[in-house]
């Protein structure tokens, strides 16, 4: 789906994830430049931060199993990114 710089994508879980898998449709080149991954427990507490240069086909971070909501932010891009959704395992 187009997403513009600044834009946050959410999700959230009811399992105990370790991954979250980002991914980027990349048919017309890799737009990402730079995003910021956030994970919160059952709390609202920010648990991690990852920030990072590109997604390109698929980026896996592991994140802390009390997760339950995790937010993706499109920092940068070279043009509008075209992010597949976001999943946790």
């Amino acid at each position: 789906k187009p997403v513009a710089v600044g834009d946050t994508q959410s999700v959230t879980t009811a399992i105990a994830p370790h991954y979250v898998v980002l991914r980027e449709d990349i048919a017309q080149g890799e737009r990402v430049t730079g995003y910021t991954v956030r994970a919160y427990d059952a709390e609202g507490k920010e648990i991690l931060t990852h920030s990072g240069k590109v997604i390109a086909h698929k980026r896996i971070l592991e994140i802390p199993t009390d997760t339950v909501k995790v937010t993706l932010e499109i920092t940068d891009s070279r043009a509008e990114p075209q992010l597949l959704p976001i999943e946790l395992y």
